[in-house]
């Protein structure tokens, strides 16, 4: 199993594409695999902390992508 998180900054329309561009890449069979997409208000995004190389974006819509 893996698991990875991606923060993108999207509008509605890249997210739609987004979502179907995965769709199409998921297997058809039975298997376990699925995507979760999380919008992320402004409240939480700047509680939001890194390590690292952290890049600093300006708010516009966040989604978290699992």
């Amino acid at each position: 199993m893996q698991k990875s998180v991606f923060e993108c900054e999207l509008s509605k329309r890249q997210l739609k594409i987004l979502q179907k561009q995965i769709g199409r890449m998921l297997p058809k069979s039975g298997e376990d695999s699925n995507i979760r997409i999380y919008p992320l208000c402004m409240k939480c995004h700047k509680k939001a902390s890194g390590v690292g190389r952290v890049a600093q974006s300006i708010y516009s819509k966040h989604y978290i992508v699992i």
